[in-house]
């Protein structure tokens, strides 16, 4: 006969520690001691339940007391007593303010060490502090950037522009992609390199010897693949890139418009630079590919200005660029070999008024 009364649990209960008692997510310790009240409800007594469950029947004992009294809750565990805080909350608050700060030079950021002997009046070990940012969450390694973009209320409508002339190639009419690379270091081995023999591979030496700094200067043609460059530039100026563009002029066939793509480089906003390319307008026509289906694309080419293409209101020491076609295309037959000269993208958005002009610069440049 059972010296101990069955435990009581009502419904709501037992269908919890059923759950408990089956779930695979569920905590070994845990599922034991559900099936123990599972068991003493039952009516088992806890000499029964003891080897049922692999514990002592003292232990079971525990448990059936603590259910009693706390039901649910009661089989969680406490919060044990432990080792008492070593650096209190203000002792964090200044590793965290320390953490927060801009780190000496020339580190780009605070290392464990570094903390520590910044806070060598506190007795802090590097090794501790590192447990208590990862228990704070803050990670001084890891840096996060982002891009500022100023808030244009027409920049997608521009940039829906710009991408349209990368997927859908204008109608006689090139488009140019033009970029440069500066700081390029011009560097050649010491010594020659070995060609590989029998049994050796090519060897080369580990040394460089540095020749200064090159400019590489380029306009890529977007739809057609050609390249066509400009080297032995000592410095990007408005000159030489302007050199650039009488080149690139020279070499694209007179029939064919041009559409250059470009960033806002200081080579290519200088007041020289939108004075060529208010020189070089000519008369320009209108051409509108066919827009796809689902396609937000609007036109990418200018309208024909009377009297050149300056905005309204601007002055004729500044004149505005918009980065349109500077060359007129009466032709309408398809264009002749692509590269005659390379071809970029002249991201272009077609004013709704013929004095309104837009100045565009490269949205969305590798779109292939």
């Amino acid at each position: 006969m059972p010296t101990i009364a069955p435990l009581v649990i009502t419904e709501a209960e037992r269908a919890e520690l059923q759950r408990r008692v089956r779930a695979h997510t569920t905590p070994q310790r845990a599922a034991k001691r559900a099936r123990i009240v599972l068991l003493a409800a039952e009516g088992l007594p806890n000499r029964q339940i003891a080897p049922i469950v692999g514990m002592n029947q003292h232990t079971v004992a525990q448990w059936r007391r603590r259910f009693e009294a706390e039901r649910l809750a009661g089989l969680t565990d406490r919060k044990r007593p432990g080792r008492p805080l070593v650096y209190d909350h203000d002792q964090r608050l200044r590793i965290v303010a320390t953490v927060t700060q801009e780190p000496p030079d020339p580190a780009s950021h605070w290392s464990h060490s570094q903390l520590a002997k910044e806070l060598v009046d506190m007795g802090i070990s590097a090794s501790q502090i590192g447990r208590i940012l990862a228990d704070l969450d803050i990670k001084p390694h890891r840096v996060r950037s982002w891009i500022t973009r100023p808030d244009d209320p027409g920049f997608w409508e521009r940039a829906a522009d710009i991408c349209g002339l990368y997927l859908i190639p204008p109608t006689n009419a090139l488009v140019l992609s033009v970029d440069e690379k500066t700081g390029i270091g011009a560097r050649s081995r010491t010594r020659p390199t070995t060609r590989p023999a029998p049994g050796r591979p090519a060897r080369h030496e580990h040394e460089d010897v540095r020749h200064g700094t090159a400019i590489l200067l380029a306009a890529l043609d977007v739809h057609g693949g050609g390249i066509f460059t400009a080297t032995d530039l000592d410095r990007n100026t408005a000159r030489n890139f302007i050199a650039f563009l009488d080149e690139l002029d020279a070499k694209v066939p007179a029939e064919l418009d041009v559409h250059l793509v470009l960033d806002n480089g200081s080579s290519h906003i200088a007041n020289s630079t939108r004075w060529w390319f208010h020189e070089h307008r000519g008369s320009i026509r209108t051409t509108r590919p066919p827009t796809p289906p689902g396609s937000t694309r609007s036109s990418c080419s200018s309208r024909s200005l009377p009297g050149g293409c300056s905005s309204v209101g601007s002055s004729p020491q500044s004149p505005s660029w918009s980065s349109g076609s500077w060359r007129s295309s009466p032709s309408t037959t398809a264009p002749p070999n692509r590269f005659a000269g390379p071809t970029t993208a002249v991201p272009c958005r077609p004013p709704e008024h013929a004095g309104e002009l837009v100045w565009l610069h490269r949205a969305c440049p590798r779109i292939t």
